[in-house]
């Protein structure tokens, strides 16, 4: 990538120039140097250039979108226990998508079963505020909600030849260090997308919990779900 390689030129110069620069000034003000403190020195600077150049390919190669995004699954996760002992959530529930020899794999955050049915929950992280409150939603939330759509259709297919199965939703949750919390805890896209901020989960989390599906209906449900996460784990590690 150019800017990178700009950076990583940019970065040895600098260098470069401030070893020179501290060689000069010292030696304008008359200092002797050892060998031992020029080498300290050239390991001081050496050391921040590779943690500048680790923080650029950090940034460059999505690392920073990674580490949080990681960040805001545990986030969820932690709410998601709040729901009590009568709910069971699989968390990073892998399905294959495509067909031989052109497949790939596509990862949901969580899903939680329990009285209230099957939601489908997945975490996003964004650095600048989400308003919900507007009339059209950004384009990145849209999309973000027909991943979750998508997600529960996948979810779906896991129950569809069981009798009674409980209605599947999803809840797409939003995390950031400037949450904007919108005036109702929860925006719908479509039927079956709920959008939440994490940070107003007192108000949006007590709504999954309306008692709607029998246990003998839960306990299937989650049998079939914990079932798929099994077959995939027993998969990974043949």
């Amino acid at each position: 990538m150019p800017q990178v390689v700009a950076i990583i030129l940019g970065t040895a110069v600098l260098v470069v120039a401030a070893l020179i620069g501290v060689r000069a000034l010292l030696d304008a003000v008359g200092l002797t140097t050892s060998g031992t403190f020029v080498a300290f020195v050239i390991g001081v600077l050496v050391t921040a250039a590779v943690l500048t150049l680790g923080g650029v390919a950090a940034v460059f190669s999505g690392g920073v979108n990674w580490i949080v995004g990681g960040r805001a699954e545990r986030w969820t996760e932690g709410l998601l226990r709040e729901l009590g002992p009568e709910w069971r959530v699989a968390n990073n529930l892998v399905f294959t998508e495509g067909k031989p020899p052109e497949t790939w794999e596509v990862d949901v955050d969580h899903v939680a079963v329990g009285p209230g049915g099957v939601v489908v929950v997945e975490s996003k992280y964004s650095s600048v505020p989400v308003d919900l409150d507007v009339e059209r939603l950004p384009k990145q939330v849209q999309k973000d909600a027909v991943q979750a759509a998508r997600n529960v259709q996948r979810v779906r297919g896991l129950l569809e030849t069981m009798p009674g199965a409980p209605p599947v939703s999803a809840v797409l949750v939003y995390w950031g260090v400037r949450p904007k919390l919108p005036k109702e805890p929860v925006r719908m896209m479509g039927r079956t997308v709920k959008i939440v901020m994490g940070a107003d989960a007192d108000r949006w989390l007590p709504t999954l919990t309306q008692e709607v599906v029998a246990s003998v209906h839960v306990d299937e449900a989650w049998r079939r779900v914990k079932e798929h996460d099994l077959a995939r784990v027993g998969e990974a590690t043949a």
